[in-house]
């Protein structure tokens, strides 16, 4: 899990196969130059907030962006301000500075308190920045982090968005504003996040998870086994096929590539076209794959489509999993049909939450 054991250690009952990284961050992320306008909104006041809410839009813009503006006025705050908020291309208010799409990495060495929906990403570089933190959550994971921003201290309760008022932000604002043991714990807790490398450690517990005694070779175990050869119920590495091949104890005929077994494509963004080009590879590739997982991916009828014709001649295929994708009734009908020219290789076959047409 790549979140920081800083934040949330990895509880005592989970197993040693299960790691907590840290958080993934690109090492440059915070490089950059900041644009002149907004250099000079920072040169000319006290440092400001962040307030921004992501890629969330709609959710009642004009109402949420009149508390943040009574709030900041009310506190006496400047804030720069996530351009998606603003209700007007020529809104002008000096205590505010709308700005698009920017390197929370960069920005948030600027601020002094930020003010997000709760979103796993701008909490991880908020905290990471040592800036307390007031969490307005709209949906999912973000009331979680939100409540995890509060137990850490590095910030107050979370207001969800929906019953956000003037009163309730100004009081947020308030408490991160002036509330210096928390300021402290922010910046203790930033002090840690930065000091983990979660790249590293992910890489790290990669490496440590992996069934080496499965896969080295056979003979000389320096590589992994890439092939296979039946006749002696062995598993070799090139290298060793070499040696093989040069004493004419082998031939390249009774080498056997190791084929991927299990395919996990869940919620990638395959497309129709994505699920075409797959559908031919398992056709016309020696494959020896027995489950297939694309699950999540909005396939409709055309996607189906390519997957109904693999089925018809495909000879290893096990277990598809096709849950919550846009098949339609004529999708699951020619699923259907291929189950009736397969060779009943196929035992078991998700469809759970893909839509249909009709009841």
């Amino acid at each position: 899990y790549c979140w920081s054991p800083s934040l949330i250690p990895k509880p005592a009952d989970w197993n040693s196969n299960i790691d907590v990284s840290g958080y993934f961050f690109h090492p440059q992320a915070s490089n950059g130059t900041l644009p002149q306008d907004l250099h000079t909104f920072l040169k000319n006041g006290d440092r400001p907030l962040y307030i921004g809410f992501g890629s969330i839009d709609g959710h009642d813009r004009e109402r949420l962006f009149k508390i943040i503006c009574h709030a900041l006025e009310r506190t006496g705050r400047r804030a720069i301000v996530c351009r998606k908020l603003v209700i007007t291309e020529n809104y002008e208010h000096t205590s505010i500075f709308p700005i698009g799409d920017f390197s929370h990495d960069l920005l948030f060495k600027y601020v002094d308190g930020i003010c997000h929906h709760g979103g796993a990403g701008t909490t991880a570089a908020g905290l990471r920045a040592g800036l307390p933190t007031i969490v307005i959550p709209f949906f999912g994971d973000q009331y979680f982090w939100g409540d995890v921003v509060q137990q850490s201290g590095a910030g107050p309760g979370p207001l969800p968005a929906a019953t956000l008022t003037t009163e309730t932000l100004v009081s947020a604002i308030t408490i991160i504003s002036n509330d210096q043991v928390m300021k402290r714990v922010a910046q203790d807790l930033g002090n840690r996040i930065r000091n983990e490398n979660g790249c590293q450690a992910a890489v790290e517990s990669f490496h440590r998870q992996l069934p080496l005694q499965r896969m080295r070779s056979d003979l000389e175990g320096t590589y992994p086994a890439c092939f296979r050869i039946p006749n002696y119920n062995l598993q070799v590495s090139w290298p060793v096929a070499q040696v093989l091949f040069s004493h004419a104890l082998l031939t390249q005929d009774e080498l056997i590539p190791w084929a991927t077994q299990e395919l996990y494509l869940d919620n990638n963004r395959v497309s129709d076209m994505g699920t075409q080009l797959l559908a031919q590879a398992i056709s016309t590739s020696n494959t020896n794959l027995r489950v297939l997982y694309l699950g999540s991916h909005g396939i409709t009828y055309e996607g189906a489509y390519r997957l109904a014709e693999m089925l018809k001649t495909n000879r290893t295929l096990n277990r598809l999993y096709f849950f919550e994708n846009n098949l339609g009734d004529h999708g699951i009908q020619l699923l259907a049909q291929a189950l009736a020219h397969c060779d009943r290789s196929l035992s078991h076959m998700d469809l759970n939450g893909s839509t249909l047409e009709s009841d």
